[in-house]
């Protein structure tokens, strides 16, 4: 992450945080089509058990660690990118037992 932030200026950051609205439209597809999606699916496989639980624990999970490595090598926004793993990262422990417990209610 650090030898990739080197890679943008602090005015890139700038602009990102010039529009939020970027970063919780990512954080709403990040978290909302995902873990519905799992959920389902664990229902649909596992019915209501521990594995069906399990999975929509994997679903809610953000993953986007290397999502500013392949922005990179795709030549994108890599500000964007680790603005926003750094925004997910610092929400994921908050969103995701909530998201875990509205999905299960365990």
């Amino acid at each position: 992450m650090l030898i990739i932030s080197l890679t943008f200026d602090a005015y890139a950051v700038r602009i990102v945080f010039r529009k939020p609205s970027r970063q919780l439209l990512a954080l709403g597809l990040v978290y909302g089509p995902m873990s519905i999606a799992v959920w389902l699916t664990g229902r649909l496989f596992f019915g209501s058990g521990p594995l069906a639980a399990g999975q929509t624990l994997l679903g809610t999970l953000p993953t986007d660690a290397s999502s500013p490595l392949l922005v990179l090598m795709a030549k994108g926004n890599v500000a964007l990118a680790a603005v926003f793993n750094a925004v997910n990262t610092a929400l994921c422990q908050f969103i995701v037992p909530c998201l875990f417990l509205w999905l299960t209610g365990l």
